[in-house]
């Protein structure tokens, strides 16, 4: 069995929620939105470790919130500092891991090229190799364990853990960056600055992304480091691997699975909990 890790990002200021404080800590029902995440990934007897990205200013606030809850198969949690976005939070919890892990980064280096920490213990550039997919393969299948990745937004609580169970399933199946997804039910059109429609998309080629999302660890590493390298900004991870031309597909996923965003999500995912 491979070694599996879960990053679960949630540092975001909750602009949209339009309220005073951190959305993972409001009350879904009686229990705050991170605790619902959290306790799903605790059910999921594959997961090695689970790192919760917070607001540095919240990991006290944090580390009391998750305190009381029960661990069955004692997977480890660690409540690590994130940055002003999901992107850099990802990034760092990847860069926390890879410090606890000399492993994990001498198999990077065997395949990136990758440089020493240098003195301000920052990374190096990288080199991705055309034959990658080849490489992290060829990795996987030697005697080294496989280490997986997988990230899931801290808000979205309602997922379940049948759901999380069946992608790390088909995650190990292959070596591509998977991602969860649901067709998208309303008509897409693509629009210029000045609101003129530029195209309809086929609708039935469109999916909506969600969370899990992730790949082997490595690849998932080198390619949010080329990411921060070329300044080049996303909003997921599937995408952060599209930008090293990374194979990926998508795993369906379940409309149930909301992300906290607006204050009316605070209602809907109430009355979706009293529907299950």
């Amino acid at each position: 069995m491979p070694k599996i890790i879960a990053i679960i990002p949630a540092a975001g200021l909750a602009r949209r929620m339009e309220s005073n404080q951190n959305k993972a800590f409001l009350m879904i029902d009686g229990e705050s939105v991170i605790k619902r995440t959290v306790k799903t990934f605790l059910e999921v007897k594959a997961i090695d470790q689970i790192c919760i990205m917070v607001n540095p200013r919240e990991q006290t606030k944090m580390t009391k919130e998750i305190s009381d809850m029960e661990n069955p198969f004692g997977i480890e949690i660690a409540i690590v500092p994130g940055g002003d976005t999901r992107q850099d939070s990802v990034r760092l919890g990847l860069e926390y891991l890879i410090n606890k892990n000399p492993t994990l980064f001498d198999s990077i280096k065997s395949i990136f090229m990758q440089k020493k920490l240098n003195a301000e213990k920052e990374f190096g550039p990288f080199c991705i190799p055309a034959n990658l997919y080849e490489q992290i393969k060829s990795l996987c299948l030697s005697s080294k364990k496989r280490t997986l990745c997988i990230v899931h937004d801290g808000a979205r609580c309602l997922v379940d853990k049948e759901l999380v169970q069946e992608f790390l399933t088909e995650l190990q199946q292959d070596y591509v960056g998977l991602g969860v997804a649901v067709p998208v039910k309303d008509t897409i059109r693509r629009i210029d600055d000045a609101g003129n429609v530029i195209e309809t998309p086929k609708r039935a080629n469109l999916r909506a992304m969600q969370t899990p999302q992730g790949s082997d660890f490595e690849v998932l590493f080198a390619a949010y480091q080329y990411a921060k390298e070329n300044l080049i900004e996303v909003t997921d991870d599937i995408a952060v691997l599209e930008t090293i031309n990374y194979p990926v597909k998508l795993y369906p996923g379940n409309l149930v699975n909301i992300k906290i965003t607006y204050p009316e999500d605070i209602l809907l995912a109430e009355k979706l909990l009293k529907i299950e």
